[in-house]
C-alpha cells in the first residue's frame, strides 16, 4: 500500500500539482478507491476490523528505528501476534475473518467454486492448530531422528538455533526475523546479517528427501528437501517442506 500512494504522489507530480496539493486527505480518498475498507490490500477480501488491526500494524513499523525495533516487535507480538500467511477455506471468513486472495495455484481452483482455497492472512501469536488454518508442514532430518514444525505459507526456514526454525521476514520492505519451536511458539529473535548470508551460502537448494511426507493434498501438492545450516552443530541438515505450486 506504501508502494502504491508514494505512486500515485510521482503522478500527481508529474500532472502539474505540487506537492503540498497531495494531502493526506487525497491519498486516503485513493486508498478508499482501492479497497471500500480503509487498510484492506487491493484485491482483497477484507472487512473493516481486519483492515484496521493491518493499518496498526503498518503504522508500528513505519515508525521503527533500528534502536528500537526489536524492542517493539516483542511488544507487539505479545500484545496483537504478528501477521502469518496460511492457506484457508471460505469457512474462515465468518469463523476468523482473515484477510484473502485467490490463491495462483492451479490446485487450489478446482472448477467447483465450493471447494476453492485461499491465500489467507491474520495476526497469530503463535502458529494455530486448526483445519481453518493450513500452515506449511516442515520436516528436520537429524540422522535418524526427525522434528516437525508449521510455518507460514510462502516463508523459507534460513537456518536452524537452538532447536528451533529461523525466519527472516519481510512486509513492505520491512525486514524482521522470527524463531518457531515445534510446539508452534514465536519468539522475536536477532541474528547478524553476516550471520544470515553465511547460512544462506551454505544452503543447499535442492537434495533428495529420506522418506515422503504425510500432506494434505487439498491444500499441497507435493514435498521437497533442501539442506540448510544448523548454527547448534555448525553443520548440514535436511529440512523437508511441503508444496503447493512454482
Amino acid at each position: 500500500m506504501k508502494t502504491l500512494s508514494a505512486l500515485l504522489v510521482i503522478s500527481f507530480y508529474y500532472l502539474g500539482y505540487s506537492n503540498d496539493a497531495v494531502t493526506k486527505q487525497t491519498l486516503e480518498s485513493f486508498d478508499v478507491l482501492l479497497h471500500k475498507n480503509k487498510g484492506c490490500p487491493i484485491n482483497s477480501y477484507c472487512s473493516k476490523s481486519s483492515g484496521k488491526k493491518l493499518k496498526t500494524w503498518e503504522d508500528l513499523i513505519e515508525n521503527i528505528t533500528e534502536k528500537n525495533k526489536i524492542s517493539k516487535l516483542k511488544s507487539y507480538h505479545k500484545k496483537h501476534g504478528f501477521p502469518l500467511q496460511f492457506l484457508t477455506t471460505e469457512k474462515a471468513k465468518e469463523k476468523l475473518d482473515p484477510i484473502m486472495w485467490k490463491s495462483r495455484c492451479d490446485l487450489h481452483n478446482p472448477r467447483n467454486p465450493n471447494s476453492r482455497i485461499s491465500r489467507a492472512l491474520s495476526f497469530f501469536k503463535k502458529i494455530p492448530n486448526s483445519e481453518l488454518t493450513k500452515f506449511v508442514p516442515v520436516r528436520v532430518y537429524d540422522g535418524g531422528s526427525k522434528v516437525d514444525y508449521k510455518m507460514p505459507y510462502q516463508d523459507q526456514v534460513n537456518f536452524l538455533k537452538d532447536g528451533k526454525i529461523v525466519l527472516l521476514k519481510e512486509y513492505d520492505d520491512f525486514f524482521y526475523q522470527i524463531a518457531i519451536n515445534p510446539k508452534g511458539e514465536i519468539t522475536v529473535v536477532n541474528h547478524s546479517y553476516q550471520l544470515i548470508n553465511l547460512a544462506m551460502d551454505k544452503k543447499v537448494a535442492e537434495t533428495k528427501c529420506p522418506a515422503p511426507l504425510k500432506i494434505d493434498e487439498t491444500f499441497f501438492a507435493k514435498s521437497y528437501c533442501q539442506k540448510i545450516l544448523d548454527l547448534d552443530t555448525n553443520d548440514l541438515k535436511i529440512i523437508q517442506y511441503a508444496w503447493s505450486c512454482p
